[in-house]
């Protein structure tokens, strides 16, 4: 599981690294969008008067609670790492004493 992480975050990362912020908040925003309509129709469904959810309605609204959740963390964490690295990346911008790669050894 903290291989999976890692690789995602990685991924993300090099994504956000690549191409502009604009694009990023897009790729982003467009499968909370999605997201979001799905429930909007689920609820609509399940608001109606003559609704019999199936026996495996409450698995798949936990999947979906799931995925909704990781993509959200997932994309604020990258999204915030990227800051990070852009922010040290200015010029500027000093890392801290004993941070990787800043070796002052000859």
């Amino acid at each position: 599981m903290p291989a999976l992480l890692i690789a995602t975050l990685l991924l993300f990362y090099v994504m956000a690294a690549a191409i502009s912020w604009r694009l990023y908040g897009v790729l982003f925003l467009l499968p909370q969008l999605l997201l979001s309509l799905l429930w909007l129709q689920h609820c609509h469904a399940a608001a109606q008067p003559d609704h019999q959810g199936g026996p495996g309605e409450g698995f798949g609204v936990l999947l979906m609670m799931a995925v909704h959740a990781m993509l959200t963390l997932g994309g604020l964490l990258a999204g915030a790492i990227v800051a990070v690295g852009r922010r040290l990346a200015r010029g500027g911008v000093e890392p801290p004493a004993g941070w990787p790669g800043n070796d002052d050894m000859p």
